[in-house]
């Protein structure tokens, strides 16, 4: 004992320090700093920093009809549904707004045509008719001439009175008539139309199609879209 005494004494007056005892940190909060590290940094570090507001929207109203009346034919919508811009909403019966269309469309092809055919005048088969007319008057011009000669002989002769004369000159001064007619008729039919005529009929065809403009848009009211 007095051995043991003497050796703890002499450490202690050597001046040496005794060694420190090590603490130890628990696993357990070691992974909880660790855990609370990636739930409260982390996340702040890799989202979008957002900024809400409250608030409301007022929404902007807009009603749908159609400028003319008529029958409901179709309704491809309900109340509350999304629509897109132009898809269907609803149809009026069409039937008499499709009529004056094809009505309108059938004016304009009558209103063209007839302009068509003053451009370039007559067809070659209206030509030959207006020929044959001259050449029987032609013909009946020639034979009047013929009797008329030939009753001016008698009248010298004594042979019938004035008045036949007379009407033989009536007769073929009314065939010269025809005649020049024709020919007038011919060389109109071989220009073509006067000027004023191709101008009235050009107008013509413009009010057409302004008719058929306003058909179509009247038909195309009758269905809406969004």
């Amino acid at each position: 004992m007095m051995q043991d005494s003497a050796k703890k004494i002499s450490i202690m007056s050597t001046g040496i320090p005794a060694p420190h005892s090590r603490s130890v940190i628990p696993f357990g909060t070691v992974l909880s700093c660790l855990l609370l590290f990636f739930v409260l940094i982390v996340p702040g570090c890799t989202k979008e920093h957002r900024v809400s507001f409250q608030g409301y929207v007022e929404g902007e109203y807009l009603r749908v009809s159609s400028p003319f009346a008529g029958q409901l034919v179709s309704l491809a919508v309900s109340r509350g549904m999304r629509v897109a811009r132009g898809d269907p909403l609803f149809s009026l019966d069409q039937t008499y707004e499709a009529a004056a269309l094809s009505e309108a469309e059938q004016g304009l092809l009558r209103a063209e045509n007839r302009l068509a055919d003053l451009a370039k005048g007559l067809r070659p088969t209206e030509l030959a008719a207006i020929k044959a007319k001259r050449a029987q008057a032609q013909a009946a011009y020639n034979l009047s001439r013929i009797e008329f000669a030939r009753r001016q002989t008698l009248l010298r002769q004594n042979v019938i009175a004035r008045e036949a004369l007379d009407r033989t000159r009536t007769n073929m001064e009314r065939n010269a008539a025809a005649l020049a007619q024709l020919d007038a008729e011919l060389q109109t039919a071989r220009l073509g139309a006067r000027v004023d005529e191709i101008k009235a009929a050009r107008a013509d065809v413009r009010a057409a199609r302004e008719h058929v403009h306003q058909a179509r848009w009247r038909l195309e009211e009758k269905s809406q879209a969004a």
